[in-house]
């Protein structure tokens, strides 16, 4: 089963909605958003790195590009990350702001998003942005960990 998600990234008044139909919970198309935006805070550079990321490949996977264009927000998705770009830096609007939602099935499908994190992150420092976003990196070591005893030996 497919863990969908997207991300909306805002810069003044454009919007691009990108789709992630594989692997879009945190330890995974978190770790990507967060480690991408470390590299290119700029948000044209952003989007062009996110949407040039491919898939390793596998039995089960064709290497093929993980990240797509869409024209909205798909209706069945798990995860939404937001990031918005300042328009412009200014004394007041150095920040971008940086936001994860979970949908929980589990709840009230009315209100069934639970906000993970909200942060404004500075561009103009790389440890603030890996001070900020930390958490994430934890959870895709925590990931990784999880997969470590999975391996399955072949002798």
């Amino acid at each position: 089963m497919a863990t969908r998600s997207n991300i909306v990234v805002t810069y003044g008044d454009s919007k691009t909605i990108i789709y992630r139909h594989w692997d879009g919970y945190l330890s995974v198309t978190g770790y990507d958003i967060a480690s991408t935006l470390m590299h290119y805070p700029n948000p044209k550079l952003f989007v062009r790195e996110l949407l040039n990321k491919k898939e390793d490949i596998s039995f089960t996977r064709s290497g093929s590009y993980q990240y797509e264009l869409t024209s909205e927000i798909h209706g069945d998705i798990e995860w939404l990350y937001k990031i918005n770009f300042p328009t412009f830096y200014t004394k007041n609007d150095i920040f971008i702001k940086f936001e994860i939602r979970e949908r929980k099935y589990d709840t009230n499908p009315a209100v069934g998003w639970k906000t993970i994190c909200r942060v404004k992150l500075d561009p103009k420092s790389l440890s603030h942005m890996n001070q900020r976003l930390d958490f994430i990196y934890q959870e895709h070591l925590k990931m990784l960990q999880k997969s470590a005893w999975i391996k399955i030996n072949l002798k």
